[in-house]
């Protein structure tokens, strides 16, 4: 499943942005038994995030095609529920990761400024579900395509004090409840874990 899924992603990110929005629900429904190791195969074999973005290009063409997807996320946002539920009942590590944050019951927005996108995270009971739009989050952070780039190996060094230095330093824009966000820190870090030799 890794391979087909990686010569998929490879063919899908040669098109255009138009005809990757056409095509993504299509293909998430088609890969949504997908497990976590099965994506993280296929990402590795593609030379990990970083050969990932390679191929996507340049900062422009990534935030192109944000912009191109943002009509459709509440179309896939249900599939990538899905995709996510499945594989932390099925995965011990993943589900031994968002125990980290069982506690937690925090919004947590993400404001893709760039591309439009604006997706809350909603943390309830060690679960999470995506949900459309800002409305209601608890603690929104506004990122720009390139500050993401630049602060993406600190997000998932594993380590809470590089996560710290991240939401900290100044270098993104924080609205709301900064420290009710703080709860879901931990399965960052625990995340990094998971995905270390692929990130």
């Amino acid at each position: 499943m890794a391979e087909k899924l990686k010569d998929v992603i490879e063919k899908t990110l040669q098109k255009s942005p138009e005809e990757i929005k056409k095509e993504l629900p299509g293909l998430l429904q088609e890969f949504k038994n997908a497990t976590l190791d099965d994506a993280l195969g296929a990402v590795s074999e593609l030379g990990g995030i970083k050969g990932l973005l390679g191929k996507i290009g340049s900062v422009d063409r990534i935030n192109e095609v944000g912009r191109a997807v943002k009509d459709i996320m509440p179309e896939i946002i249900p599939i990538m529920n899905e995709i996510v539920q499945k594989n932390v009942k099925s995965n011990p590590d993943l589900a031994k990761a968002f125990e980290k944050v069982k506690s937690a019951k925090v919004t947590v927005g993400m404001d893709l400024v760039d591309t439009g996108i604006g997706i809350k995270t909603k943390f309830d009971s060690g679960m999470m579900t995506l949900e459309n739009g800002l409305d209601g989050a608890d603690v929104t952070l506004v990122l720009p395509t390139q500050t993401l780039l630049d602060l993406y190996p600190q997000l998932v060094s594993g380590k809470m004090s590089d996560l710290m230095k991240v939401f900290t330093g100044g270098k993104i824009k924080i609205k709301g409840a900064m420290m009710k966000g703080a709860a879901v820190l931990p399965l960052l870090t625990e995340m990094a874990k998971i995905t270390k030799n692929v990130l």
